[in-house]
């Protein structure tokens, strides 16, 4: 898992900062992980290749997929101890290698960040009551 892992990266910065991607640096930190242990499930594994392509099958693809998205979006997406990490992520197995002759698979995640809110435009304003639309004055 050679990678730089950061511990606690819960920093808010302006663009341009050197702590802009600190948190996704984290959060790519943990995707890593992720996918190395339960990729590693299939490690030496016999899998299906396409006879025809020598790609590897369709439905192990799928399964793989399966397996590694569930994990991340349990742990990412989901609630992990009162916070969601990331707005959404996939994972995929590439498509269209030579399995058969390398035994080789590859794949990608893609995340989707949390983004810091930068700027609140809020108004006030007096009403009768507070039912229905309350009128707003700039």
């Amino acid at each position: 898992r050679a990678r730089s892992y950061v511990r606690q990266g819960l920093n808010f910065s302006i663009d341009g900062s050197d702590y802009t991607f600190v948190t996704n640096g984290r959060v790519g930190d943990v995707a890593a992980a992720i996918m190395y242990d339960e990729t590693l499930r299939f490690l030496n594994a016999n899998l299906l290749s396409d006879p025809t392509t020598g790609e590897l099958a369709e439905s192990e693809c799928q399964k793989l997929e399966s397996q590694v998205s569930g994990r991340l979006r349990k742990k990412l997406v989901g609630n992990d101890r009162g916070r969601q990490h990331c707005a959404a992520l996939a994972f995929s197995v590439d498509r269209g290698a030579d399995y058969q002759g390398t035994g080789q698979v590859t794949g990608q995640t893609r995340i989707v960040p949390r983004r810091p809110a930068t700027d609140f435009s809020l108004s006030v304003g007096f009403a009768p009551t507070l039912s229905g639309n309350v009128p707003v004055s700039s």
